[in-house]
């Protein structure tokens, strides 16, 4: 029992990282951006970072189009290993696109790091990294390091969506590795003197 206090420690950090995660809700902290070039900027960190709103739009039956752009930051040592739909209602076909850096294209998908039409609930990114939808310069998962750029739209019926994008540390080169790579350059350098003329 003497750990005991370690461990109590070791939990309420745990706790403490999971709950810094972002949770925005757009019925709480407003509409997220409609413009492309500049999207709502969110905060994602270690855990679950929940994003949740409406988007969508008829403009045939005069229900003006509501586009949903954000991205987010990864931050060395961290990557995104899971975007989970939670919620998407109604049933539908939506476009759903992720790009590097701070804005997104909505005209040349060929910038899309991935896109895909969203029908339901479930993990989408492996779905992206299967491969673009349109376009795309391809994406592998999980996404490491940088800033991304999500847009989110559909054109039939507006739509009411609840999602989970979870960021984990990436995991370190095991020791093993670290030490055969040591011995690799140790033998290169080796043989590398050993062919310099005397």
């Amino acid at each position: 029992m003497k750990h005991l206090p370690a461990i109590i420690l070791a939990i309420a950090l745990c706790s403490a990282r999971a709950g810094a995660a972002t949770t925005y809700l757009e019925s709480v902290s407003g509409d997220l951006s409609s413009d492309n070039l500049a999207p709502t900027a969110l905060s994602f960190s270690a855990g679950i970072n929940k994003v949740a709103g409406t988007m969508g739009g008829d403009p045939g039956d005069g229900i003006p189009l509501d586009r949903d752009f954000f991205s987010f930051t990864i931050d060395p040592g961290m990557e995104l290993t899971s975007i989970r739909v939670l919620q998407y209602s109604p049933p539908g076909q939506s476009f759903y696109a992720i790009a590097p850096g701070t804005s997104i294209n909505i005209t040349d998908p060929s910038n899309h790091l991935s896109n895909l039409l969203i029908n339901g609930t479930g993990e989408i990114l492996d779905k992206l990294d299967a491969g673009a939808y349109s376009g795309g310069l391809g994406l592998t998962a999980p996404l490491g390091a940088g800033t991304y750029t999500v847009w989110f739209q559909e054109l039939a019926s507006v739509v009411t969506y609840e999602m989970d994008y979870t960021l984990t540390a990436a995991p370190e080169p095991s020791r093993a590795v670290l030490l055969a790579a040591g011995f690799g350059i140790c033998l290169l350098r080796r043989h590398r003197h050993e062919q310099v003329p005397a």
